[in-house]
């Protein structure tokens, strides 16, 4: 595992290139100090509880990471609640197993969705995404269809 952490005054920065089949982040969704969180996990999976709560979370960036619930009940739905949170990016991330997440985030200003797809989508990704914000100022959601490669 390749990890960088970036030290401003505390561990406040997190930066994580994975390119091993595990990860485990139970420890880093319950950090209060941490501002940064950057992701690339080559489209590995990672288990996420019910509620997760990161009070000093100002920048998410998630890339090629499939996320799944971790939920002990039948309803597989996931609240995420980073109250401080200016700005959201993602690039080709995929909710699995979840009915539904919430991303309680009241001060978002900056919302950005990249996403690349097969147009042969051969697994149930059907997960309703919520954001909850009161400032949302830019907003932006890219889906980018490819066909499918076919020999003779």
């Amino acid at each position: 595992m390749d990890i960088s952490y970036f030290k401003f005054e505390s561990k406040k920065a997190l930066c994580l290139f994975q390119k091993e089949l595990y990860v485990c982040l139970d420890s880093l969704l319950q950090s209060h100090s941490l501002e940064v969180l950057e992701l690339e996990m080559n489209n590995f999976v990672i288990k996420v509880p019910n509620i997760v709560y990161l009070s000093s979370l100002t920048v998410l960036e998630l890339s090629r990471i499939n996320l799944t619930s971790v939920s002990s009940t039948d309803s597989h739905d996931l609240t995420l609640n980073f109250p401080v949170l200016r700005e959201y990016s993602t690039k080709n991330y995929t909710w699995f197993n979840t009915k539904e997440v919430t991303f309680e985030v009241p001060l978002l200003e900056v919302l950005l969705i990249k996403h690349s797809t097969s147009l042969d989508i051969s697994y149930d990704a059907h997960t309703i995404i919520n954001f909850c914000s009161l400032i949302l100022q830019s907003f932006l959601i890219e889906v980018t269809y490819q066909t499918p490669f076919c020999s003779i």
